[in-house]
């Protein structure tokens, strides 16, 4: 099988400029360049041409996959990631893992294919993250915490020791979730929520609003 060399970015949107900076940061010695972006939006974010010359190769569902390709699907929501990534893995697709130089996994973490982890991220000991997980900046993965299959980890979150998190579970920036708990498949945890308990699937938890006195 040819070694990937060629990365393409599935999203053209925020977090896709997002992917293709951190893939840049990985520099010459990764062996990889950026083919460019897959989106199905008639017009992709200006900022593309302007900051970032890479093409927009065609829409999504078009893709067919070539030897040493390798995709990154650089969406948040977990739902539409998940069938994204489902479809192209039916037509062979190959993911790659970008990996910032920034950020840190431990010599027994677990990762899947298709993961994204961000500058300053962390992945502790005997942590498991799976398939087509992002882990955004300054996430913080503790030991032993599992991530299901498509889950979005937002910047500043921080999953401490034991956490056990289901398929496409979204956790906002700055949230929290205490040793031990676990989340239910397609649970969205609001930014700066601390979550205390069992968090059911389908479950949105978030913290109330400050108010101003």
């Amino acid at each position: 099988m040819a070694k990937i060399r060629n990365i393409i970015i599935v999203g053209a949107g925020g977090f896709g400029r997002e992917v293709a900076s951190w893939i840049e940061h990985l520099g010459a010695d990764a062996g990889v360049t950026i083919a460019g972006f897959l989106d199905d939006t008639k017009e992709p974010c200006a900022a593309l041409s302007a900051d970032y010359p890479y093409p927009v190769l065609g829409s999504i569902g078009s893709y067919e996959p070539q030897p040493g390709e390798g995709v990154v699907v650089a969406i948040g929501d977990p739902r539409a990631k998940l069938r994204i990534a489902y479809s192209l893995a039916e037509k062979g697709a190959r993911f790659y893992n970008v990996i910032h130089p920034t950020a840190v996994v431990a010599r027994t973490a677990m990762l899947g294919q298709g993961v994204i982890l961000c500058p300053f991220s962390l992945v502790s000991a005997s942590a498991t993250v799976a398939n087509y997980v992002t882990v955004n900046a300054y996430g913080g993965v503790g030991h032993d915490v599992v991530i299901g299959e498509g889950s979005t980890i937002c910047a500043h979150v921080d999953l401490t020791g034991g956490v056990q998190l289901d398929e496409g579970v979204f956790v906002g920036s700055n949230a929290s979730i205490l040793p031990g708990v676990d989340v239910g498949a397609f649970a969205v945890i609001g930014a700066g929520t601390v979550v205390l308990r069992r968090v059911e699937a389908g479950t949105t938890m978030y913290a109330p609003l400050s108010r101003k006195l």
